[in-house]
């Protein structure tokens, strides 16, 4: 089965600046290292962690073999596998092995188990506020598909072409995320994840937050925002020593590729925003900003950039901002009782078919 991954390009990275967190090295912090046996190249969007029985499991959509992979995480051996029936999953969210929400295409949200048996199909068709009829639901590994008491929580944006400055920068005003209740009478009971007032009038090329939990509270990220704002509509400052915006988008060169790998390479952004329950603090990425072009005139791509992670505490103030080099994957970060599992980029070893993280505990 091919998964429809509606992505979301938001890649960006920075130039340094003075600041006043207190900076380390990364490789201080590795506790421990393990290899993840699939063939799965992608695990952004695609993996999970949940608990069921009082024993914590990796969940892993594998794209190859069309196969929900399941991983015991006290030694990361794989304990289930199970061919998949669906073949328009968007994402999905996994509470055990007997609740599996599915998000597929055309606004389907289907209950289901780890059979892939469908037990409900609930059809979304509300309107809504910012687009009427024409919009998709659809999850980013930014904010993914997430299911809580009844509620899912999705993307949702519009289906039609923005032609215009006006209706790109009215999209990046509207709150974007959805919450759905899943009963008998499914409906849009709530908007959320309004973009701060840093992105009022100005062109950014960002359309969806970054979220992450705090029991039911939420937390947003935004890429050109140093502010975090939680969904009682508290905002607060987790501001990277590297963060400066160094240009906005060019709405007219939205289709020159060149051009818009440019603005993600040469500019810096925010990324991933998790909170860790096992150490009570937050982490928020910031990839940095490096030259598109080299002097030998090849290109670079976001993902040549390194990267900081900020580690605060639950009142959002800065405890350390710790560098990495691009060779770890900004996207692929997981959060453990044992530490923090973060995916070497690229270490992908095709000939025994295993990826590999380090583990950290800061």
């Amino acid at each position: 089965m091919k998964f429809i991954f509606f992505a979301t390009v938001v890649f960006l990275f920075f130039s340094c600046s003075e600041g006043k967190n207190v900076t380390s090295k990364y490789d201080k912090y590795i506790i421990d290292s393990l290899l993840l046996s699939t063939d799965s190249a992608r695990l952004r969007n695609t993996s999970k962690i949940f608990i069921d029985n009082d024993t914590m499991y990796f969940s892993v959509f594998n794209e190859n073999r069309n196969q929900l992979e399941i991983f015991n995480l006290n030694n990361f051996e794989k304990q289930f596998s199970k061919d998949i029936s669906f073949t328009d999953i968007i994402d999905y969210d996994i509470h055990n092995f007997d609740t599996l929400y599915l998000l597929r295409a055309n606004n389907i949200i289907t209950l289901s188990d780890t059979s892939f048996e469908a037990k409900h199909n609930f059809i979304i068709n509300s309107k809504s506020k910012y687009y009427n009829d024409d919009y998709h639901l659809f999850a980013a590994f930014s904010s993914p598909f997430v299911v809580k008491n009844d509620i899912a929580y999705l993307i949702h944006l519009t289906k039609l072409p923005v032609t215009s400055k006006k209706e790109f920068q009215n999209n990046q005003n509207y709150k974007n995320e959805v919450h759905i209740l899943l009963k008998d009478s499914v409906n849009i009971i709530e908007y959320a994840g309004n973009f701060p007032q840093d992105y009022q009038n100005k062109l950014l090329n960002d359309l969806i937050p970054f979220r992450t939990f705090k029991d039911d509270v939420e937390i947003f990220s935004f890429c050109y925002s140093d502010s975090v704002k939680l969904s009682d509509n508290q905002v607060f400052a987790l501001k990277s020593n590297y963060f400066k915006i160094n240009s906005e988008f060019n709405f007219e060169a939205r289709t020159d590729l060149n051009e818009i790998m440019r603005f993600h390479v040469e500019n810096p952004a925010y990324n991933l925003l998790l909170y860790d329950k096992y150490r009570n603090q937050y982490y928020r990425v910031c990839k940095h900003s490096i030259n598109y072009e080299n002097d030998d005139g090849t290109l670079n791509f976001p993902d040549d950039a390194p990267w900081s992670l900020l580690v605060a505490d639950t009142n959002f103030n800065i405890k350390n901002e710790i560098l990495f080099p691009p060779s770890y994957s900004r996207h692929d970060i997981f959060i453990t009782p044992v530490g923090v599992l973060i995916k070497k980029y690229n270490s992908y070893k095709y000939e025994n078919k295993k990826i590999e993280f380090d583990i950290f505990r800061f």
